[in-house]
């Protein structure tokens, strides 16, 4: 993915998600490269950050399982509803 879609994607301006990939690069998780045209900078995960995923992804599952415990099922559900309506606003 380009730079530049996952700032659109994500809605954040090109400065602060150049700025905020620079931190993830330095930490070894992620790597940019140049694209063809040379305006295109690519983000791809690293090789440390495809080996870390199973664990993000299973701590994130019990985080989002804790906070959901509070609520019944029907309010989880509403909740999932609002929380996509808003998501597809930006």
């Amino acid at each position: 993915m380009t730079q530049s879609a996952l700032a659109d994607y994500l809605n954040i301006e090109q400065a602060a998600i150049s700025k905020s990939l620079g931190k993830l690069e330095k930490k070894g998780l992620i790597e940019r490269r140049i694209g063809m045209d040379k305006r295109e900078k690519y983000v791809l995960l690293s090789q440390t950050a495809i080996k870390q995923y199973p664990e993000w992804s299973r701590v994130i599952a019990e985080h989002r399982e804790q906070i959901l415990s509070h609520l019944q099922e029907k309010e989880q559900k509403e909740l999932t509803q609002l929380l996509n309506k808003i998501q597809r606003s930006f």
